[in-house]
């Protein structure tokens, strides 16, 4: 599947308070153009700018002109340190050097570039690791909580809570959704940034990317363990084009399964507010 996504908007409504956006910024070029254009409306960037092993073993780095950006237009930074190896994170969940190593590098990008934190987004997430990775959110917010920052946490929508019928929604709740204890994550990490989106991909039927019969649902189920000061909604800014067939032939013979392809719907669209 082709992903030319250029960024994603999160919006959370905090008590008292206006709803805040957060920006979702990849090193795309339109993306990080998307951003200077509209740093004013902009309360919190989140860029993907580092991965992390299965040692703890943190990598990446800042965008220079962005982080000058971003100070000049007083917008605080919080990276995503992200990973989707299923081993990788076993062995980061049960390895304590590897912990350890984790949280030290974490602390030291933050007090290096002056951010304001870090976001985890661990995805495909073993559901008998669930209780391994609300230990380390724990430790890990424990940690930053302690030098003045904050952490925040990427989850994949997991309602209704359970497997289903089917041998995909086993699979998906397996290895995707199975794997966050909501309740658990919302007493350590300062903020549940919940990816409702990717609700049809080339392994389902064509559909909406994040329609609102399912969005809602998603938002319903992490409610009653999250509280809406802690929830933040990921809004989608692309779509996907479905191919019955393939889409390079002048008469396309229709493959076993239907494939789509993605496509962001602007370079540079208006932010979003919720």
């Amino acid at each position: 599947m082709k992903r030319i996504i250029l960024f994603l908007l999160c919006s959370t409504v905090l008590a008292g308070a206006q709803p805040k956006s957060l920006f979702y910024m990849t090193e795309d070029p339109g993306s990080v153009k998307s951003f200077s254009d509209h740093a004013d409306k902009i309360d919190l960037l989140v860029p993907a700018w580092y991965s992390v092993d299965g040692n703890g073993l943190v990598w990446g780095g800042p965008n220079a002109s962005v982080l000058k950006t971003a100070a000049e237009r007083h917008v605080p930074v919080m990276p995503i340190v992200a990973t989707a190896v299923q081993a990788d994170l076993h062995k980061l969940f049960t390895t304590a050097a590897a912990k350890s190593a984790f949280v030290i590098s974490l602390l030291g990008e933050c007090q290096k570039y002056s951010y304001s934190g870090f976001q985890i987004d661990f995805e495909n997430v073993n559901w008998t690791d669930r209780d391994l990775l609300s230990s380390l959110v724990a430790d890990t917010a424990a940690a930053l909580h302690r030098g003045g920052l904050q952490l925040t946490i990427a989850t994949v929508p997991n309602a209704p809570g359970f497997p289903g019928k089917s041998s995909y929604s086993h699979w998906l709740y397996a290895n995707w959704r199975g794997g966050y204890d909501l309740k658990a994550l919302a007493q350590s990490a300062d903020l549940i940034c919940l990816m409702t989106y990717d609700q049809n991909t080339r392994w389902a039927e064509p559909g909406p990317v994040a329609g609102y019969p399912g969005t809602l649902e998603n938002v319903d189920y992490a409610l009653q363990f999250v509280s809406k000061e802690k929830l933040s909604l990921g809004i989608p800014l692309y779509g996907y084009h479905w191919f019955a067939g393939d889409p390079k032939m002048k008469s396309p013979i229709p493959p076993p399964n239907t494939s789509g392809s993605r496509t962001s719907t602007s370079i540079d669209p208006p932010i979003i507010r919720r």
